[in-house]
């Protein structure tokens, strides 16, 4: 009974971490317009942002294992909501840059601390609930889009961030006190030995060569996700010619597909094994993507509202493309080391955080010198073909009951 409450609390965090990082996600415009930036020097600062995420992925799963996550997710937790309070009141580049690489460092210090207590929890219970609290993340990011859908005539940014994140920060550290039994450090005998910084970073080239096909099912999939955060507000905006609050849109329906997705993995897993789904969702999804945003585009110059359409129905196909590959291929990586939990988690999203920074510059600079619609195109591409990686799946269907 206790550690099905837990998994309440865990998964509530997971919300909450939704909910917080996609906040600025759907209001994007208004934040480019607030510090005056072109679509490349905006996509360039958000790409640099990566920089506190490599800073934290190259230690922080190291001190999850020798302090436990309680210290770590309370930090990260307070680090993000204190960061997305401060965005509204930015006018600077240089400040949204600073703002950036500290959403980055908290969200992957978050991601780390997290996903190790839900991996520690799903061994100790012996049941596989990670995709749901990835399933849980989506619910958040898509409450926070929907709630900046409807207020967003209404109320202001820096009300609506000011608010909401003031909200999610209590009770964020309301949960993580109810969550029972905490990843606890290692043994003292054992942690005395065990961070070193210059070792993080060898075991995680190690990890590289050790398992490429995580690493590039990782880093293709999860592009399109990075990228539709960025610019999907945008694209719908400056190409498809909506109104604000109408280029939320897309991404609400973006986010519903991934989230109708992955809370039905288990069924989905019943009707055909895992690897079939991470095969061929991808490659429907990032196929689908590529012809049907060109069609928008066309159509949009002459007939706005189907081209609007066929845009929405363009990012929800990517959000069935994008639903199941980075959850599986977390639980697949952990399965396949011997190492802690937090170790590998940290280990494959450094690499994938890495290379990911690599294409968020090209789209960014895609972007500027050409146009959204062209940028989003890369990684369409990479999501078609991430589905190379699901061979690692599991072969056998599961056994509902």
């Amino acid at each position: 009974m206790a550690m099905k409450l837990s998994s309440r609390y865990i998964g509530f965090v997971f919300f909450l971490f939704g909910l917080g990082i996609m906040s600025t996600a759907s209001r994007t415009p208004e934040i480019k317009a607030n510090l005056s930036l072109n679509n490349a020097v905006f996509g360039a600062y958000l790409s640099l942002g990566a920089l506190g995420s490599i800073i934290a992925l190259t230690v922080v799963g190291e001190i999850v294992h020798k302090y436990g996550t309680k210290p770590v997710l309370l930090t990260a937790i307070s680090i993000l909501f204190a960061t997305l309070i401060a965005v509204p009141h930015l006018h600077t580049g240089w400040y949204w840059l600073i703002a950036n690489i500290s959403l980055g460092f908290a969200a992957s210090s978050l991601h780390i601390s997290a996903n190790a207590q839900a991996v520690h929890m799903q061994e100790l219970s012996g049941r596989d609930f990670l995709a749901k609290l990835h399933g849980l993340w989506i619910v958040g990011a898509l409450l926070s889009a929907t709630v900046a859908f409807i207020i967003r005539p209404y109320i202001s940014l820096a009300w609506h961030l000011d608010l909401l994140m003031s909200c999610a920060w209590v009770l964020a550290i309301f949960a993580i006190f109810r969550i029972t039994p905490l990843l606890t450090g290692a043994p003292a005998e054992e942690a005395g030995n065990r961070f070193n910084l210059w070792r993080s970073f060898a075991e995680i080239f190690l990890a590289l060569k050790l398992h490429p096909w995580i690493s590039f099912g990782m880093v293709t999939a999860v592009q399109f996700e990075m990228a539709t955060s960025d610019w999907s507000t945008l694209f719908s905006k400056q190409e498809i010619k909506v109104s604000s609050t109408m280029s939320i849109l897309p991404y609400i329906i973006f986010m519903i597909a991934m989230i109708t997705m992955r809370l039905s993995s288990h069924r989905l897993f019943s009707i055909a094994p895992q690897a079939t789904w991470m095969k061929r969702l991808p490659l429907i999804g990032g196929s689908s993507f590529i012809v049907l945003e060109q069609m928008a585009i066309h159509l949009a110059s002459n007939h706005r509202t189907l081209g609007y359409l066929m845009s929405i129905f363009a990012f929800t196909m990517a959000g069935i493309g994008c639903s199941f590959l980075m959850p599986s291929l977390y639980a697949i990586s952990t399965q396949m080391s011997s190492k802690p939990g937090s170790i590998i988690i940290a280990q494959m999203t450094f690499i994938n955080t890495v290379l990911v920074f690599i294409f968020k510059l090209a789209i960014s600079w895609a972007a500027g010198r050409y146009s959204i619609g062209t940028a989003l195109l890369i990684p369409a591409v990479m999501l078609a073909f991430s589905g190379l990686a699901g061979k690692l799946g599991n072969t056998e269907k599961v056994k509902l009951g």
